[in-house]
């Protein structure tokens, strides 16, 4: 194999994960804050004003 086609491989393999580690990132965060966001109103939801 040439080192070009080795690099190119790392390359692909490194944005891939980084991608993918990226998704995930953005998908947890949207979770926690949709949790939070839940945990303030919960309160105000029971008792009828929102």
């Amino acid at each position: 194999m040439k080192m070009t086609d080795i690099l190119k491989k790392v390359i692909g393999l490194s944005l891939l994960v980084a991608a993918v580690a990226g998704t995930v990132a953005y998908i947890v965060f949207k979770i926690t804050g949709e949790r939070a966001y839940r945990e303030k109103w919960k309160d105000y939801i029971d008792c009828g004003l929102a």
